[in-house]
């Protein structure tokens, strides 16, 4: 948090260099200099798992501080992490009899175990369960919501609805 004197100073500073500063951002603007920040899907492979490294790095440095901030967080925000978490149980439990239906439905629909998404035959190891509704969008564990994909196909369609991921692809 920023004190009134650095306020004070700000504001004094900007003032006085106003005319530089504003010639320097329509210059950097002109150039095309400014830092533009790439969206996930915008980045390629290698800028991908370039910031997932330094991400990775980021976080083993600094374990202890992020510790600290989250028990932080924690401590002021009780309502919001027990609404979180009570939203979360919300949703319902995805137990074993419901995986098994899950299964077997897709087999008898198919003959043997195809990912919905592509429809293409899963071989046995990678098979997950998909949310049609993603959890992050109000879906549930409910076995109306629940499809067997492979796992890369659960991957690419990330936390977008069924239909929006068949629209893209």
């Amino acid at each position: 948090m920023r004190t009134e004197k650095q306020k004070t100073w700000s504001r004094e500073y900007y003032y006085r260099n106003r005319e530089n500063i504003t010639a320097y951002l329509r210059e950097r603007y002109r150039t095309g200099k400014q830092k533009k920040r790439l969206l996930s899907h915008e980045m390629s492979e290698e800028q991908r798992l370039s910031k997932r490294k330094s991400q990775s790095k980021w976080y083993q440095d600094n374990k202890e501080k992020r510790q600290r901030y989250l028990r932080e967080w924690f401590a002021k925000n009780k309502d919001r992490r027990q609404s979180y978490n009570a939203t979360r149980r919300g949703y319902g439990v995805l137990d074993r009899k419901t995986v098994q239906t899950v299964y077997e439905e897709n087999i008898k629909e198919h003959g043997t175990l195809t990912c919905y998404l592509c429809l293409k035959p899963v071989e046995f190891g990678s098979d997950s369960i998909d949310h049609k509704i993603p959890m992050c969008r109000s879906g549930s564990n409910e076995k109306s919501n629940l499809a067997i994909a492979h796992k890369n196909c659960n991957s690419k369609k990330s936390h977008r609805t069924t239909e929006e991921y068949l629209k893209k692809n």
